[in-house]
Parts: C-alpha cells; structure tokens; sequence
C-alpha cells in the first residue's frame, strides 16, 4: 500500500456537507473557547468542571503537530465558523484513537459526526499505516456510543472505573470500541455497491 499523506503536511478532507482543516494548538484554543463553559461539550471530553481562563484552555489541548497529533476543524461548507473537531493521535504501532466534540449544539442530532468520521475512517486506512482505529467514550456518554455503533465500530469490551466524571469525580467505566481497516474496506465497498 502506497501511503499518500506525508506527516507535518496539513490536511484537507471534504464530505457533502462538510469541511475538515488541520488546526495547531493555538486554532484550536481560539476556534474552540466559547464553548469552554458549556459543561455538556466539554463534560464528555473529561475536561474539569472550572471557569476557563482563555491560557488554561490553550494549555489543556494537545499540541497538535499535524504528524502524530491531528486536530480537524469541521465547518460547514459554505461558512467559516468552527462547528466542532475530530482529534486523531497516531501510534507508531498503526493505530488511531478519535475524539469529537461538537461545540455548536445547532448541530447536535445532524448526523456531524457520522459523515465527518466517515471520511476521517476513508484518509486514516488509504493514505496512512493505520490498520485499527478506536475510541473509549464514557458509558455515560449516549450520543458518541450511537455514532461508534452507527458507523460498525465493534465493542471490544469495557475499561472499568477507567475515568473520573468531570463533576462528581465518581469513577466512571468506558467502552472499547475498535474498527480494523479490512473491516472498513469491507464494509465501504459494500456500501458502494448497493
């Protein structure tokens, strides 16, 4: 397999609706602060429950390199406001771990995340060494459980006690879930050929 995408280059991904843009760290933070004081946006992301300075929300995203640490903006086509990301963090072992938040809650129940991790899925498998993706929302989190299940992502098993509620500070369970690339080929050309 002949990879595409060279590390340290940005990245540009289009869906029907949709936009994806690489972002650093300090785009993230100017693209994303209004939404630091909405605890259900960042509540699921495991962020504290705290007033946000605009440098204590810079300094608690990744630096994002564009080489192993991604961070997509999604817009809308036709506008230039943020509406939400995709965070990809690539192993040197072919693996891919997701997070999304989408901070515009406009767009809460639109489908964002199934068709712009559509084609997070298609770049991740065609054009890097990526051969398993995979992601541990919280088992409170309902919406993010829906998109991995949506999108065939196989439940692997549950990480106990593995995080803290952003509230309560309770421990909290996660879910497991994976998607290896042949089952996403698979399952793509099936798609393609209904």
């Amino acid at each position: 397999m002949t990879n595409k995408w060279k590390p340290g280059r940005r990245i540009h991904l289009e869906t029907e609706r949709f936009r994806l843009d690489s972002m650093r760290r300090m785009e993230v933070a100017w693209h994303t602060y209004a939404w630091s004081a909405d605890r259900e946006v960042t509540g699921p992301l495991g962020f504290p429950n705290k007033k946000w300075t605009w440098l204590s929300w810079y300094k608690r995203h990744r630096k994002y390199n564009d080489r192993q640490k991604l961070c997509l903006a999604i817009r809308t086509k036709n506008a230039t406001n943020v509406i939400g990301y995709e965070a990809i963090e690539l192993s040197a072992a072919g693996t891919a771990i997701l997070t999304v938040a989408i901070g515009d809650r406009s767009w809460w129940g639109k489908g964002v995340v199934t068709e712009t991790r559509k084609a997070i899925l298609d770049f991740l498998f065609s054009e890097t060494n990526c051969r398993r993706v995979w992601g541990i929302p919280s088992v409170r989190n309902i919406p993010s459980i829906f998109n991995y299940q949506a999108l065939g992502f196989t439940s692997e098993g549950i990480l106990r006690q593995h995080g803290l509620h952003p509230e309560t500070g309770k421990p909290v369970d996660h879910i497991i879930f994976a998607m290896l690339r042949d089952e996403w080929l698979l399952s793509s050309r099936k798609a393609a050929e209904q």
